[in-house]
């Protein structure tokens, strides 16, 4: 027998509950036409969406998020970046997270697995065969956010995502100004949050005076840039300076990316190491809190 999609889950779920696209289109505040594009498999809800979803047609999201398995389909049982690449440029977001899923099933594997065993390798793959021009800037795009919705769905189906924050464990992480390349950074902020984090992923283009204000209010202990193109170094050290000269309190600074020099570490205070892989992103983080504590 022939498992539902997501789309008609949701879909079944909404008539369940007596509910037209429009109304649940109100409900959410994602509108009738997204509601009929999620429902047709055109598109697929971000994180936030999914759990309007489901709370508003009093489902679960792993009820929602239960889709077919690919058995027996192209993609087949070789599990590989280079056959989620060719799946994310044909297939929907819930294919491929199925696709995910049995990965991590099978191999019994971690959300860190997955980011540094499929989708940063994925994101390489993209990025090359778009500097060669093999492939379109729609196409790279659409990988991108494909990815960025991967990033979530996979640490959302880990064990902790739902659990509180750890008191004193807070980090901001965000990239310098004019740097577009955040998910690495996102899958660090996944990664903490299922560590006992108190997350705040600021992303791109944040405003100087907006950070100052940001780290103001909510002091976080750690402190994540990154900056992955040269010619965006002169907004990170703008940062930096602008950071240095406002600092009110002791955190801890974490530079990652391909455009970070060591002797960042030794221009600026309050850096506490450069990150070149996500798992040392996250050691470095992990680190500066375990010292925090035993001081």
């Amino acid at each position: 027998m022939r498992e539902s999609t997501f789309g008609e889950k949701l879909r079944d779920a909404r008539k369940k509950s007596g509910l037209t696209q429009k109304q649940l289109g109100e409900l959410t505040g994602a509108g009738q036409v997204v509601i009929a594009n999620y429902e047709r498999g055109a598109r697929f809800p971000g994180e936030e969406m999914l759990r309007k979803l489901a709370e508003s047609l009093q489902v679960s999201l792993d009820y929602l998020l239960s889709v077919p398995s690919l058995t027996g389909t192209a993609a087949g049982p070789d599990f590989s970046p280079e056959h989620l690449f060719d799946l994310l440029l044909g297939e929907s977001v819930a294919r491929c997270w199925d696709y995910i899923s049995q990965w991590k099933d099978r191999g019994k594997h971690s959300a860190l697995d997955v980011y540094s065993g499929l989708l940063i390798p994925l994101l390489k793959k993209t990025g090359d065969l778009w500097f060669t021009g093999d492939i379109s800037v729609l196409d790279e795009h659409l990988i991108s956010g494909k990815v960025r919705e991967l990033i979530t769905l996979t640490a959302a189906h880990e064990k902790g995502w739902d659990n509180p924050p750890e008191p004193g464990l807070s980090w901001m992480g965000l990239c310098a100004p004019g740097e577009e390349h955040d998910l690495v950074l996102l899958m660090t902020a996944r990664l903490l949050r299922l560590r006992g984090w108190d997350v705040r992923f600021a992303g791109t283009k944040m405003p100087v005076g907006d950070l100052i204000a940001a780290v103001e209010f909510h002091k976080p202990l750690v402190l994540s840039l990154s900056v992955t193109m040269d010619s965006f170094r002169s907004g990170l050290e703008t940062y930096l300076h602008v950071l240095y000269k406002n600092r009110s309190y002791p955190y801890g600074i974490i530079l990652g990316g391909s455009a970070v020099k060591e002797r960042d570490v030794h221009d600026f205070p309050g850096i506490i190491g450069t990150a070149g892989t996500l798992e040392e992103g996250i050691s470095l983080a992990e680190k500066y809190a375990n010292d925090k504590r035993s001081s």
